[in-house]
């Protein structure tokens, strides 16, 4: 099984890019690099998913053959464990996005400008004041 998630993660680390290299620059601007980001941590996520329930399937099946084998339980434990963090990448992949997102906007509008706060008014008279001041 893990030579199986090598043999992915390789190919998709090699292919992929490939097949973004055979089309025209998608990239013209900010939003651009938005774009490909987000396709790029969308195909990540789903690799990710896709690999985690292999891997959690597979440390079920290494769990259930194990019977009372302390090794193969600790393998099938080691197992859940390395698919339990692949779907913690799945999840930060899709938040790869807006994190750049917001990165790549804020630096095209600049420093967030802090607005000054209004000046005090003095405030309005009471309205059944007089204009001599007596109330």
């Amino acid at each position: 099984m893990l030579f199986l998630m090598k043999k992915l993660f390789v190919a998709s680390v090699v292919i992929l890019p490939l097949i973004a290299m055979a089309q025209t620059s998608p990239i013209r601007d900010v939003q651009g690099i938005i774009n490909l980001v987000n396709s790029i941590s969308v195909w990540v996520a789903a690799v990710f998913w896709i690999v985690a329930i292999i891997a959690v399937f597979y440390a079920g099946f290494l769990f259930l053959r194990g019977g009372g084998d302390e090794e193969k339980l600790a393998q099938a434990k080691k197992q859940l464990w390395y698919a339990l963090i692949a779907m913690v990448i799945g999840i930060m992949a899709y938040g790869f996005a807006p994190l750049i997102r917001n990165i790549l906007e804020t630096g095209a509008r600049g420093s967030p400008s802090v607005s000054p706060s209004p000046t005090p008014s003095t405030p309005p008279p009471p309205y059944d004041c007089t204009d001599d001041g007596t109330c």
